[in-house]
């Protein structure tokens, strides 16, 4: 049968050879294409796979690291814990505040807390004051505020010296700053 289907095809013309050549081509090209297409969308699946097990991995591997470095920075937090230490409606502030401009010869005029503000994991006590007294004293009177134990900054400054308006010349300091203590339950307490 084999040999019969030979002697025909060499008893073929040459434009019936190329038509049957052609056709050939056709039936597998149309045969693999789809085939290819396939194989090719699962090969892209298997590499998309193969990276997230990848990213998987690598997760997994930096579990016990991640909870090391969790362990550390929990350890710094409480060393930090005692500067905020102190409650925001116990009067420290004023107290503060009052103590550094007496150690450094200066008079607190004014002393306006402000509104405080709740934040995720601390609270905030923005407070505007008034400090008189020489400029020398208030540049130390800032100093002292920058190195205190409980956190506190200084959001805005404002100088002025009026020169013949007071009889002793002195600086006048218009501060906003805020004080930060850890997060407790703001209880507002009325001063009647």
């Amino acid at each position: 049968m084999i040999y019969k289907i030979k002697e025909k095809l060499l008893n073929l013309s040459l434009r019936e050879k190329t038509l049957i050549g052609i056709l050939a081509c056709l039936v597998f090209v149309l045969l693999t294409v789809h085939q290819y297409n396939s194989y090719y969308s699962l090969q892209k699946q298997l590499y998309i796979k193969r990276q997230q097990i990848i990213q998987i991995n690598k997760q997994i591997a930096s579990l016990p690291g991640e909870k090391a470095a969790m362990k550390k920075i929990q350890e710094r937090l409480q060393g930090k814990e005692n500067y905020f230490s102190r409650e925001i409606n116990d009067g420290t502030a004023l107290e503060i505040i009052g103590l550094i401009a007496n150690n450094c010869n200066l008079r607190l005029n004014s002393f306006i807390p402000q509104e405080p503000v709740v934040k995720d994991y601390y609270n905030e006590l923005p407070v505007k004051c008034v400090i008189t007294g020489e400029f020398s004293k208030l540049i130390t009177f800032v100093e002292q505020i920058e190195h205190q134990p409980n956190l506190i900054v200084i959001k805005d400054m404002v100088l002025e010296n009026p020169v013949n308006k007071n009889e002793t010349n002195d600086a006048i300091a218009k501060i906003s700053l805020v004080m930060y203590s850890q997060r407790t339950n703001i209880v507002k307490k009325d001063i009647n």
